[in-house]
């Protein structure tokens, strides 16, 4: 028997248009490929584009032989061209095979677990999307229903997917050992054991309720989270977050390293539950640099509010925060580059930029006497707009301006560009 995944969208919704019908199976003679198949409704016979979105996001496809009945769909850049009168398109869902202990979840890999009958199925990376997919959703056959893990409210059994424009989507299938699980979190681990001795657990669900309290975001939805165990050789912790699901990376701790990979981890998951929870709040177009400065400082801030030692958590803190740190560029300078395609501009963000926060924060609480900070500013920072011209929000400079005067632009001076003097 085979395990059918069975995605329904229904497009323009405002046109009443038929729903299309996607399709993938999993052969447990093949568990390493799936056979997908998109059926578009009535409306959907004319010409248009399909797209992986995690390839615009520079991550590696893992879909091959895309194809019209026998004849392959013509390839273009990131997009495949649905000719005029195709209605079944077909293709084939590449999985990687997972090595435990390798992995890496800001990759957004779909992936098989050998001898485990699980799968992790990353919506990014493996299916075909139109440009418009405003209703998504996501439908199982052929497993139980306690063995489909999904973030987001089910309705009976069809999962959410985002919109095209969203964070993208992870659902763990088969036989996931469940760590945890409540009205607002179920918890995962690839090695549930190791996972276990890490004692990670409670650590996040602290940080999830400090960071939901800060945003005044009460529990709108359920939210899934997939622990993946990676390597130490790599150097660092990793993560993904995604609309209501989020991978994040652990350490399995080594003689008296436990408390310190507690503290790498945690500061991840908290990084991406950031981003989630801050696009559940309302979260507009950010450059790159604002979106992961911003997610930095707050994990750094929630690393101070949990149970770890502080001198730890200071000690951690400092390798992204310091204000005696020379300034090569501005950070509106590294996003330029970033954009040309410099990776060496990326970890500036979570260094520099988180820097730039931690002493607006400083200096705003000591102007205020402790009370005002950027705790309090987080509903605009998050909510309205900003770009190269406006590169933080206008009403909030002028505030800020009114309680700092020139010690804020000598901060946006050093930490944004060199030649900003005023903004605002």
């Amino acid at each position: 028997m085979s395990l059918t995944i069975r995605l329904m969208v229904l497009l323009f919704p405002a046109l009443a248009a038929a729903a299309s019908d996607y399709q993938i199976s999993l052969e447990p003679a093949h568990p390493e490929r799936a056979h997908a198949v998109l059926t578009l409704g009535a409306d959907q016979s004319a010409a248009g584009w399909l797209s992986l979105r995690g390839q615009r996001w520079g991550l590696t496809p893992q879909i091959a032989q895309v194809r019209c009945g026998a004849r392959p769909l013509r390839r273009q850049g990131d997009r495949w061209r649905k000719p005029a009168g195709c209605r079944t398109i077909r293709w084939e869902v590449h999985f990687a095979r997972a090595q435990a202990g390798e992995l890496d979840p800001s990759r957004q890999q779909s992936l098989y677990f050998p001898g485990e009958a699980r799968w992790l199925f990353s919506e990014s990376v493996s299916l075909l999307r139109p440009e418009r997919d405003p209703d998504a959703g996501l439908r199982i056959a052929g497993v139980p229903a306690a063995q489909v893990f999904g973030g987001g409210q089910v309705q009976g059994d069809r999962w959410p997917l985002p919109e095209t424009g969203q964070a993208p989507a992870f659902f763990a299938l088969g036989s996931w050992p469940v760590l945890s699980s409540s009205s607002s979190l179920t918890v995962l681990a690839d090695q549930p054991a190791r996972f276990a001795a890490l004692g990670l657990t409670s650590l996040q669900q602290q940080a999830l309720s400090y960071q939901q309290s800060l945003l005044q975001l009460p529990v709108t939805e359920p939210l899934l989270l997939v622990w993946l165990q990676m390597a130490v050789s790599q150097g660092r912790v990793a993560g993904a977050a995604g609309k209501a699901s989020l991978l994040a990376g652990y350490l399995v701790p080594e003689g008296e390293m436990l408390v310190r990979r507690q503290a790498q981890s945690l500061m991840t998951v908290a990084h991406e539950q950031f981003h989630l929870l801050a696009a559940q709040k309302g979260l507009a177009a950010h450059p790159a640099w604002y979106d992961e400065s911003l997610a930095q400082y707050y994990a750094l801030k929630t690393l101070q509010h949990s149970a770890l030692p502080t001198a730890l958590t200071t000690a951690l803190s400092a390798r992204f925060v310091d204000e005696n740190r020379p300034v090569e560029r501005g950070l509106l300078q590294w996003q330029q580059a970033y954009q040309a395609g410099d990776p060496a501009a990326y970890p500036w963000f979570y260094t520099q930029g988180a820097t730039f926060w931690s002493a607006l924060d400083r200096l705003l609480m000591q102007a205020s006497a402790g009370k005002h900070g950027l705790d309090q500013d987080l509903p605009s920072l998050l909510q309205v707009p900003t770009d190269d011209d406006a590169p933080l929000p206008p009403d909030l400079l002028r505030q800020w301006r009114a309680l700092l005067g020139a010690r804020l632009d000598a901060q946006l001076q050093r930490y944004l560009s060199t030649t900003v003097q005023r903004t605002g």
